[in-house]
């Protein structure tokens, strides 16, 4: 599928041709016709089948799963149906979109830019035990990556039967593993010659997935029902 210009991409599993031409209708009018409509569902057949719909803006497929891999972690399926589709980092006026660094005492919105970030608590910011943050690479890829980060008290004494650990993947490789042991502040950098390769629009994409959570109901200690990982105040490239 061609990207074709600067659109929003939206992606529907599980859709009849009826519902797609309704979904690809409701989408022209709220995005002014800016948009692409990628329809998948799934196939019987042990092939990924292209479908010829003819609805306007809209690509559909069915994709299968291989023996071992779902076909939503299939990327041999993902490449075919994003082909020729990239994101856009600049606005309309060229600026880039993506952040440089995650400073929660600079900026008070994260947890709307990104996966996985609880609202902003003055200088840091919870994340869930699956957190993603989009960054500029500019920077990074020439100084590396630092990471501060913050284990609460009662964080480690909840893992009695694990040892807790967080995976840091940038652009789908694994980069660094952190074990933590205290309850304490961490900061961790990753040298540049340890990083992957920007994408396309010039971004790390950084998952931070941590292995069990921090839930302060669970736990008696207040209404928070929140599923809590570690607090992150500062994410960017290595300080001098």
């Amino acid at each position: 599928m061609r990207g074709g210009g600067t659109n929003i991409l939206f992606i529907r599993y599980h859709a009849s041709y009826e519902d797609a031409c309704s979904l690809s209708e409701c989408l022209k009018r709220l995005t002014n016709n800016h948009y692409k409509l990628i329809v998948l569902n799934e196939a019987k057949e042990k092939k990924f089948i292209e479908e010829n719909w003819e609805i306007e803006n809209t690509y559909a497929a069915r994709v299968c799963q291989t023996a071992d891999v779902p076909w939503s972690g299939y990327d041999a399926h993902w490449d075919i149906v994003l082909e020729g589709i990239t994101l856009d980092s600049t606005d309309n006026n060229g600026n880039l979109l993506s952040l440089e660094e995650f400073d929660p005492a600079k900026r008070k919105d994260l947890d709307q830019l990104h996966h996985g970030i609880h609202q902003n608590e003055s200088t840091f910011h919870w994340l869930s035990p699956d957190a993603v943050i989009t960054l500029n690479a500019q920077g990074i890829i020439d100084k590396g990556l630092q990471i501060n980060m913050e284990t609460p008290d009662g964080f480690i004494p909840d893992f009695p039967n694990m040892q807790p650990v967080s995976k840091i993947i940038m652009n789908g490789e694994l980069v660094k593993t952190i074990y933590w042991d205290l309850s304490r502040s961490y900061t961790e950098t990753i040298s540049p010659d340890l990083l992957p390769m920007p994408n396309k629009s010039g971004a790390y994409q950084i998952e931070i997935l941590t292995n069990g959570k921090y839930n302060p109901k669970e736990m008696g200690i207040s209404e928070d029902n929140r599923d809590l990982a570690i607090r992150l105040s500062y994410m960017g490239a290595v300080k001098q």
